[in-house]
């Protein structure tokens, strides 16, 4: 997909990821390191725990596909950023971005810091905790009696260094209009904001600030539904919830407790899809709480394997919590060939790695190789000659990258449109497909405008917030009538920006 590219990677383990996605969609990768290697060789585990900058797992893991180039001078740095289309860098090294742009106006420039290069913070240091506080999300996780936690693997430089890759993909697009290369400025902390999903915002809806709630979800500061529980050899998790969309797979999820023998027998005759519209919050409270304990004791005697089997027979919201181990083995994973198993000389062992996330037709994601050594292709890289294309196009190009194009948004909850808002966000026309017979879930959940009508299909503010610059345009798909004809009826949109 994007073999006729070249990106300089001169980020360290803040930013490598970047480079590591555009390298799996066929982008020629080149890091650029100093004579003692970039930081993440550095970095524990090592294979054999042997500390040495070939036996770092963490610099293996983020960059396969790569190639590795030692300049520790800023001629030949200029030289090489000559030849490339994409520049991302960090603050790893100490490098000129004014002086390569001139030399190159066509080269794509992606600056990654800690809270963007401008602003009252943007020279202030950080780690993953620090960001993770300053973000937000760390906020809600853990319990209320607690200090907060934050997820225990590092997480704010992978949400950012994703961010940074697509912001690569967008200015390359922009750069077809303009023939010119944008700079783009990432901040850490902004990206890891959108990992909340509207949590950090009740004040904006008049509803009580969120709190921890320890692996649940709570409702108006008055309704706790928990979603994870312990059972024979670990944890599950469950959407145990009431309303319209999940109301019935909570019921099917109590007949099965019942027939375990561990339900109450008033707490069978439960409407859980009117719950919400048929009893007082402190009610709902009450029967939520004995429902979960209910349930917490008819799982705790089955393995997580049973239970997913369970669920997938009786069509329920339940999936284990799998463990790295548990990941290894599972059997979707190898037959959707995701693992990589790569030989890896220096330490004369063959590694499994994660491969292609995704998989297209008629070419996917590049399967990518070993990680280079140090230097291993500086003679190579330095010695090659590589023309840029004639861009053309209008240096005073004001448009949107992504103008002209019209997308027809078929996803629902939260990962699909969150990735269709960006596109609506530099200039697609996005329009959502949607029907009142199956309506997004994300419509009558999460925090309300209007704490009395805790279901109506417009009140949800996360779904005003993820489906921002969007158009809706209402089609049973399944009816017999509808057709292609029927997305150009223009009297069936609703604008929504």
């Amino acid at each position: 997909m994007l073999s006729h590219y070249r990106v300089l990677d001169l980020t360290d383990d803040r930013g490598h990821f970047a480079g590591f996605l555009l390298a799996q969609l066929g982008a020629d990768v080149i890091a650029v390191e100093p004579s003692s290697g970039q930081r993440s060789r550095h970095l524990p585990p090592f294979a054999n725990h042997e500390e040495n900058p070939e036996y770092s797992l963490q610099h293996w893991a983020y960059n396969r596909g790569k190639r590795s180039v030692v300049l520790d001078d800023a001629q030949q740095l200029r030289e090489l950023a000559c030849t490339a289309d994409v520049l991302i860098e960090c603050g790893a090294m100490d490098i000129d971005l004014d002086a390569l742009r001139t030399a190159n106006p066509s080269l794509v420039t992606v600056s990654m810091s800690n809270f963007g290069s401008e602003g009252p913070k943007s020279t202030w240091l950080g780690t993953d905790l620090t960001l993770n506080a300053a973000a937000g999300p760390m906020s809600l996780n853990g319990y209320r009696d607690r200090a907060p936690v934050r997820i225990s693997a590092p997480q704010v430089w992978v949400n950012a260094g994703s961010e940074a890759a697509c912001a690569a993909l967008i200015a390359l697009t922009e750069r077809k209009a303009s023939g010119l290369g944008q700079h783009v400025d990432v901040s850490a902390q902004e990206a890891m904001i959108l990992t909340a999903q509207g949590w950090l915002a009740p004040s904006l809806c008049d509803n009580p600030p969120a709190q921890r709630t320890g692996g649940g979800f709570e409702l108006l500061g008055m309704v706790e539904f928990r979603f994870v529980y312990e059972c024979a050899d670990g944890h599950v998790t469950i959407t145990f919830l009431p309303g319209v969309l999940v109301g019935s797979f909570t019921k099917r999820l109590l007949e099965w407790v019942q027939k375990e023998g561990h339900l109450d027998e008033d707490l069978a005759e439960i409407d859980w899809v009117d719950l919400l519209t048929d009893r007082s919050l402190e009610e709902v409270a009450s029967i939520t709480e004995r429902t979960a304990q209910c349930l917490a004791n008819a799982l705790i005697s089955h393995t997580k394997q049973d239970l997913f089997l369970m669920a997938q027979r009786d069509k329920l919201l339940l999936v284990p919590v799998i463990t790295p181990a548990d990941v290894l083995e599972t059997p979707h994973y190898a037959q959707r060939e995701f693992w990589d198993e790569v030989k890896m000389d220096q330490v004369d062992t063959t590694v499994r790695f994660p491969g292609p996330w995704a998989h297209g037709t008629p070419a996917g994601l590049k399967r990518l190789g070993k990680p280079p050594l140090l230097g291993e292709h500086t003679e190579e890289v330095l010695n090659e000659t590589r023309d840029l294309e004639e861009l053309g196009g209008d240096p005073t190009s004001t448009g949107l990258p992504f103008e002209g194009v019209t997308v027809l948004d078929f996803t629902w909850v939260y990962a699909g449109p969150f990735a269709t808002r960006m596109l609506g966000y530099y200039g697609a026309r996005v329009i959502r497909v949607e029907s009142q017979t199956r309506p997004d879930q994300v419509r009558t959940s999460g925090l309300t405008r209007d704490p009395e009508d805790l279901e109506g299909p417009e009140n949800s503010q996360q779904w005003h917030s993820i489906n921002a610059h969007k158009e809706s345009l209402q089609i049973n798909l399944k009816a017999p009538e509808s057709g292609a004809s029927s997305f150009g009826s223009r009297s069936k949109m609703r604008h929504r920006r």
